[in-house]
């Protein structure tokens, strides 16, 4: 998986930007991140009750920068493309 396939995924829905924040690549919408790659897992930032759903379900895991969580960053792994996919779009039209 890689940013490359999530713009992909994207492409046409709305206007999606790439460069370089939080010493990796991140994509951004209207000038916000919304989305990482962090080792081979996808970093999302979803709206909080979402977030809150994946991680209390097991889907995903809070994304810890230095030990601290940072609130609504999602790490999901690559097993579900379906439903990346749609967390993406959502991620993306949340900004």
């Amino acid at each position: 998986m890689t940013l490359e396939t999530v713009q992909t995924w994207l492409e046409g829905g709305v206007d999606i930007t790439r460069r370089r924040a939080l010493r990796s690549d991140g994509l951004f919408h209207k000038g916000k991140m919304f989305a990482f790659m962090s080792g081979a897992n996808l970093v999302l930032k979803l709206p909080a009750d979402r977030a809150a759903f994946l991680v209390q379900s097991g889907v995903g895991t809070v994304f810890l920068r230095g030990g601290r969580p940072m609130k609504s960053w999602i790490c999901l792994p690559f097993s579900d493309e379906e439903n990346l996919r749609s967390l993406c779009r959502i991620a993306a039209s949340d900004r």
